[in-house]
């Protein structure tokens, strides 16, 4: 089982951490990031050495600055960025943590109907956080005067 997280934060790490609670055995590749470690943006919420520390205690394998040059029906051609060395990694199955892309159907198909507007992962997918705040702050916003810019005071 291969795992490419290419999302930089926790959704690749919890889903090879699943997969591995599951028995299976599993190699989490991720690509260019800032550093060279798995789940990078994790640094930003403290979480980082928690989840680095589950996903080697669970035995799952890491592969990083790499790339995936090629899916095969048995496994990955994975490519070191830096020698463009490839490595085949056997795997029946590859889970893809890619893009994340808005789920604006519903949407699309009334906004000519109805007055709608667009938040959380319709507008922008993100963490569960962002999406609790989006409706949060729509909710406080609904009948109040909204202030055209930036909706906070910066210290200068």
């Amino acid at each position: 089982m291969v795992v490419y997280d290419d999302d930089h934060y926790y959704t690749g790490g919890v889903i090879a951490e699943k997969l591995r609670g599951d028995g299976l055995e599993v190699t989490l590749v991720t690509p260019v990031t800032p550093a060279n470690e798995v789940a990078i943006w994790t640094v930003y919420t403290w979480e980082q050495d928690r989840i680095l520390k589950r996903i080697l205690t669970l035995g799952i394998h890491i592969k990083t600055r790499t790339s995936l040059s090629e899916i095969q029906s048995g496994g990955v051609i994975a490519e070191c960025i830096y020698t463009g060395r490839k490595e085949e990694i056997p795997a029946s199955t590859i889970v893809l943590v890619t893009s994340r892309e808005p789920r604006d159907d519903l949407y699309r198909s009334l906004r000519d109907e109805i007055d709608i507007e667009r938040i959380g992962d319709c507008l922008a997918p993100g963490t569960v956080a962002t999406a609790v705040y989006s409706g949060h702050r729509y909710a406080r916003e609904l009948d109040a005067d909204v202030p055209v810019g930036v909706p906070f005071l910066r210290e200068r």
